[in-house]
């Protein structure tokens, strides 16, 4: 026997008395050795997050980088006096002189009185009172709605007024008011009432003065008070107005109903009336 065969059987001889292997060592090593690699892979990710974070920092600091715009929700409008007239305002032709505007807040309004605005409107020509009232209609509209009315014509006899019904279901109500005497005011007003209840009524008064009788020709026309009452402008007011509860009255036959007047009274006659205040005046009311 060469020694290169007693050297393979002796080999062989020390496998065959060699101790078994110790699996359980084996196996916890394999176990070191994977969450070894499953904290390299963390650490290598995170730092990759850390990189692109940075390096989205920097391009967003670089010039002539512009961030995404973030969209905002407008804020609604606060619906106060002020409010109230420069709405007013804002609605009027440009080209005329506006003085002493002024407004009373939704949420001080007391019960039956309308939300308003009032301002003294020139067109060169002479001063107008310009008032307009806010206020919401309780539905269906109908012939019988007490704010679309024709004033009385027993009790104002020199008024004229008529009623129509516009293509889109809203509804018009226009008088025109002449002197009775010598120094009576004259008064132009007009109410819109859209089909949900939306309503708005402008009156425009012309006063005589000592001298100067009350100007026959207003400085609004009918077209532009009722562009004014129907704008879209106003409806930021019926968020805040609470919904009409009361239903329409129906027309007392053989007589026009007097109209619910939320909006404010021309001035009154020249032998009562006071000086002219620069405060609203009082709401009118139904008998």
């Amino acid at each position: 026997m060469t020694s290169e065969e007693d050297f393979t059987r002796a080999l062989r001889d020390s496998a065959d008395f060699a101790p078994a292997p110790p699996t359980e060592l084996f196996a916890l090593a394999a176990e070191r050795r994977g969450r070894t690699r499953v904290r390299r892979r963390r650490t290598l990710g995170a730092s990759a997050v850390a990189l692109v974070a940075a390096t989205g920092c920097a391009l967003a600091l670089l010039p002539g980088h512009t961030p995404a715009p973030v969209r905002t929700t407008p804020a609604a409008p606060v619906v106060d006096g002020v409010f109230m007239s420069t709405t007013l305002r804002s609605l009027l032709p440009a080209d005329g002189r506006v003085t002493d505007p002024a407004g009373t807040e939704v949420s001080l309004v007391t019960p039956g009185q309308a939300p308003m605005a009032w301002l003294d409107y020139d067109d060169g020509h002479g001063s107008a009172r310009v008032l307009l009232a806010v206020d919401r209609l309780a539905t269906p509209l109908s012939d019988g709605t007490p704010a679309l009315q024709c004033p009385d014509t027993l009790a104002e006899p020199t008024t004229t007024c008529r009623r129509t019904t516009r293509p889109d279901g809203s509804r018009l109500t226009t008088s025109t008011k002449a002197p009775r005497w010598d120094g009576d005011d004259r008064a132009w007003s007009v109410t819109y009432a859209a089909p949900d209840g939306r309503a708005v009524t402008v009156h425009q008064v012309t006063s005589a003065t000592p001298g100067h009788p009350a100007r026959e020709t207003p400085p609004l026309t009918e077209a532009q008070l009722q562009d004014v009452a129907a704008s879209d402008a106003w409806r930021p007011a019926y968020a805040v107005l609470p919904a009409a509860t009361v239903p329409p009255a129906a027309p007392v036959a053989g007589r026009p109903s007097s109209p619910r007047c939320a909006p404010p009274c021309p001035p009154a006659s020249p032998s009562t009336r006071a000086p002219r205040p620069r405060t609203p005046p009082a709401a009118c009311t139904e008998p």
